[in-house]
């Protein structure tokens, strides 16, 4: 035990010099408030609201009040049989989840007008999957098991957008003169 302590405090430090940190759900501080919109289908916004919240990003209901619009354009659910049993049952599942969104920066532009609008990320699609073994003699355990799955895959879709929403705004602080116009969703 005195041993190792020595070696775990020299491979902290060794890792806090490299500027190694842990991944968590800070954002950098270039905005204040940010509005979320989805279409009808779309089943992250609330994680994502939820999740902005947690990194302390006040999350508002009005478009015209934000500093930075999220628009979460589509979304498209798919799960295919991936192999089969000696009888042609299927034995496996792939689940995907991918998201279309894009992220738009907006500053107040005065009393009667629209807010002067910045892509920040043009429209994109993210996506990823999972497997699961399908167990015929526990179909609720399966059930519950690709449900398990799907809640890992939306968070996993929400922080590539916060990632994504983070580098955006900490390279327009460092570049303000490069704007491009989005139109208003």
């Amino acid at each position: 035990m005195k041993r190792a302590a020595p070696g775990a405090i020299v491979m902290l430090w060794v890792l806090a010099g490299c500027g190694f940190h842990l991944r968590g759900n800070e954002l950098s501080a270039n905005f204040e408030r940010v509005y979320v919109s989805s279409v009808r289908a779309v089943t992250i916004e609330r994680q994502l609201a939820r999740s902005l919240g947690f990194a302390g990003v006040e999350v508002v209901t009005d478009r015209s009040a934000a500093d930075v619009v999220i628009d979460l354009t589509a979304q498209r659910d798919n799960r295919r049989s991936i192999s089969v049993t000696e009888r042609v049952r299927t034995a496996e599942y792939e689940i995907s989840l991918e998201i279309r969104y894009r992220i738009v920066a907006q500053e107040p532009a005065g009393a009667d007008t629209e807010p002067v609008q910045t892509l920040l990320v043009e429209e994109r699609s993210i996506r990823v999957a999972r497997t699961y073994r399908l167990d015929r003699n526990n179909i609720v355990g399966s059930s519950e098991e690709q449900a398990l799955l799907r809640g890992e895959m939306e968070q996993d879709l929400v922080q590539q957008i916060l990632r994504s929403l983070d580098t955006a705004t900490r390279s327009r602080a460092s570049t303000p003169e490069a704007t491009t116009h989005a139109d208003p969703a």
